[in-house]
């Protein structure tokens, strides 16, 4: 039996990317790969550790070595259909389902070779009830590619949602009707427990095909009357959800098929060029920037200085920003671009002024970890 310390170091040595110590410590204590042990709140095993998901947040770490570190955890055993104490502790709690839906291997560029890892390890490509749940939270969380993988290693495609991420015009013609109405339900495993109506599954099928690349299931769906900027269940459309974490040859072929880039989600009130800025799409932003008219707070969330100075000469008034709120210099502080928010308090822009929740540029500059910004506007503030 692995006891919280022994445990603890040896996610230490995962999160470190130290295969050299976790060597160590499972060949003198090798249960340690099979157990599931309370850490931090957290029962899991060491493998929803590499998955970095679900877990305490100071232990979701992705080392470049990882893939090494969980074939090693693999080779010693490591079952890949236990389950954790969160995320509702069943199905939902595997170290599949929590690797699937984890933004730090996606961005060292590993989820995708992990996801193949854990299904040639024995993962269940459906999860543990085969309704397609792994599936299903990849595309919720918007990742094409590990999609991609679930999908190839044979994950179903029998509801409207998985066939349209597989490209299958075939299953998308037995449930949709368009623009009548759907004969029922897709039964589509919604990763959170959400209700979802017929309707809401063929807009997640269109936002499916357009993450995954699949243009003959995006042109069919809209020449059978589909609404290319329909709201998912969630408030955002298939552009918001390309510009974030698609190609950039769909976002050109949804813009071109009509597809409106003024229209803002209902969760974040944001623009499909907001999307794009934070997935860290530049190639998506950048046409984006051709379709979208943008305000003060938007240059000042950008960092678009120059652009910022030629709006401001034209619109004085808005340097506080078009509600005279305060929200550019805000934008700017969140975001920690510096030369931004030194060009709006040289030019006068208040830093008292306050969001709605209450909270000055400096709170989010702090809150950030923006030190000197956070300097910057102090020493403003103090004058």
């Amino acid at each position: 039996m692995a006891n919280s310390e022994l445990f603890r170091k040896a996610v230490l040595a995962i999160i470190q990317g130290d295969k050299s110590k976790l060597i160590q410590l499972l060949k003198e204590h090798p249960f340690l790969a099979t157990e599931t042990v309370e850490l931090e709140g957290h029962r899991a095993s060491l493998l929803h550790y590499v998955a970095a998901n679900g877990v305490d947040d100071s232990f979701q770490k992705t080392p470049d070595n990882i893939l090494e570190i969980a074939s090693l955890l693999f080779d010693k055993g490591a079952d890949p259909h236990a389950t954790a104490s969160f995320y509702g502790g069943n199905a939902g709690s595997t170290a599949l389902v929590g690797l699937v839906s984890s933004i730090h291997p996606y961005q060292k560029g590993l989820q995708a070779k992990l996801t193949q890892m854990f299904i040639d390890k024995g993962a269940r490509v459906d999860g543990l009830n085969g309704d397609g749940l792994p599936l299903a939270t990849a595309l919720e969380f918007w990742y094409p590619q590990t999609a991609s993988v679930l999908i190839s290693n044979g994950a179903r495609t029998d509801n409207v949602v998985f066939a349209a991420a597989a490209g299958s015009l075939e299953h998308i013609n037995k449930w949709i009707q368009l623009p009548d109405s759907i004969s029922g339900p897709a039964h589509f495993p919604e990763p959170f427990d959400r209700t979802l109506t017929a309707q809401d599954e063929i807009v997640l099928a269109f936002i499916a095909a357009a993450l995954c690349d699949q243009f003959a299931v995006v042109d069919h769906m809209l020449t059978q009357g589909f609404n290319i900027d329909s709201l998912s269940h969630r408030g955002h459309t298939a552009l918001h959800v390309v510009s974030y974490r698609g190609s950039i040859a769909m976002l050109r072929h949804l813009i071109v098929s009509g597809a409106s880039c003024k229209i803002r989600d209902g969760q974040w009130n944001s623009l499909p060029i907001h999307w794009a800025y934070s997935g860290d799409q530049e190639d998506s932003f950048q046409k984006l920037l051709q379709h979208t008219t943008l305000s003060p707070e938007d240059y000042a969330e950008f960092g678009m200085n120059e652009k910022l100075v030629t709006y401001l000469s034209k619109y004085p008034d808005h340097l506080d920003g078009v509600q005279k709120d305060g929200l550019p210099l805000r934008e700017a502080a969140f975001r920690g671009h510096l030369d931004t928010v030194r060009l709006l308090l040289e030019s006068g822009a208040d830093p008292s002024l306050k969001s709605k929740a209450g909270h000055t540029a400096l709170h989010y500059a702090l809150e950030q970890g923006h030190d000197d910004v956070a300097a910057l506007l102090q020493k403003h503030s103090d004058i």
